[in-house]
């Protein structure tokens, strides 16, 4: 391909990025969600189409895994267009900004709303790719029809959490909210620290360095390091925080734990090795307390999300046997709240060719007995 059509197809894919810019500007918050879904569409059409032109200018290396090949783009394309000739609306109840995509999140509510902050990024992107700046932040009184506010926590140029922000936890705790995250530097290389906030708007950090850093793990600035995705339990006797790790001595994945009375200074625990995810990580681990049993649910990448349970808060962690094992196929990231009513909702993340993905929600029922298969039922479909 001649110099000249090569520079010429890539106008055209900054041209189609810019085209959603202005819709997303424009139709972020459009209160009739069939018109808003229509948009962000059309904005995930563009930016299939730009990407389509990214691999054939040379953009996107041919061997490149994340993306399919043209024509699999070309594909995936047609058949959202079909979707949208037969009146489909293929985005409903899945919730993302227009021209975004969303990934790992925290779920709470707050005086009558659902919160979600989130990792936000452009849609049709990898994280290597543009950089996790920013949460975004959106509330709603239905899980259906989302308000987006103003994003939160910007990284800090400079510092050791310079390139990304990951993986927000958000809880309450005398009168403040609390959020934990991750902070990434230029060579994804992770560690966890938590801001504060009265309102959700205004957020500040409670440390100038790293809160939690694994002792016992493949840790270095220099190059990618383990230690993400935090939630923070309150407990009877203090505070535990479990992340994503990876322990140097044994090669292994892990859920690393730590503990504090004070939720700034923090001690090592050590970690837990869960049968299913020792070559893939545990990611977005997640701890309830229930009936005297602590249940670990958690990210297996071969699994969806699935829980593993003990009886001690620091230890002893092991997949729960047989069909009570897997929660949700195929998704990632998943949260839960008990609303005031005692109903339990879920989210998690679902996955769409060419990194297209969306926070979906749903309301579960426990089991009868530890071990028991849980029941996941899609708000969108009970509407």
């Amino acid at each position: 391909m001649e110099a000249e059509q090569v520079s010429q197809l890539r106008q055209i894919a900054d041209q189609q990025r810019r085209i959603n810019r202005i819709l997303k500007e424009r139709f972020e918050n459009e209160p009739n969600e069939e018109l808003r879904d229509l948009i962000r569409s059309i904005t995930f059409l563009n930016r299939l189409h730009a990407k389509t032109l990214d691999r054939e200018t040379g953009l996107i290396p041919v061997n490149n895994y994340e993306y399919t090949s043209q024509e699999g783009m070309v594909e995936q394309s047609e058949a959202w267009l079909k979707a949208l000739e037969e009146g489909r609306n293929l985005f409903a109840g899945r919730f993302s900004e227009v021209d975004g995509l969303c990934v790992d999140h925290a779920f709470f509510k707050v005086d009558g709303r659902f919160h979600l902050i989130y990792i936000r990024l452009e849609a049709c992107n990898m994280w290597q790719e543009l950089g996790m700046g920013n949460f975004g932040h959106a509330s709603s009184q239905d899980l259906l029809n989302w308000e987006i506010h103003q994003p939160v926590l910007p990284v800090i140029p400079g510092s050791w959490e310079n390139t990304h922000v990951w993986a927000p936890h958000v809880f309450q705790h005398d009168e403040r909210y609390w959020m934990f995250y991750t902070g990434v530097n230029e060579n994804a290389c992770q560690a966890i620290n938590a801001a504060v906030s009265t309102d959700l708007v205004n957020w500040e950090r409670v440390s100038k360095e790293p809160l939690i850093i694994p002792p016992w793990g493949l840790w270095a600035p220099e190059h990618f390091s383990n230690c993400r995705d935090p939630f923070v339990l309150k407990d009877d006797d203090g505070f535990y925080c479990y992340y994503t790790g990876y322990v140097k001595e044994t090669s292994q994945y892990c859920v690393g734990i730590a503990y504090s009375n004070d939720l700034i200074n923090w001690e090592d625990r050590g970690y837990s090795i869960v049968e299913n995810s020792t070559e893939v990580p545990p990611e977005s681990p997640f701890v309830i307390k229930r009936g005297g049993i602590y249940h670990l649910f958690y990210t297996s990448y071969t699994h969806g999300t699935v829980v593993a349970t003990s009886t001690k808060p620091d230890s002893g962690f092991c997949d729960v046997s047989g069909d009570g094992f897997q929660v949700l196929q195929g998704v990632t990231a998943s949260e839960f709240l008990q609303d005031e009513d005692g109903q339990w909702y879920m989210t998690a993340i679902t996955h769409e060719t060419n990194h297209f993905h969306f926070i979906e929600f749903y309301r579960l029922e426990w089991p009868e007995h530890t071990g028991g298969t849980f029941k996941v039922v899609p708000v969108r479909s009970q509407v």
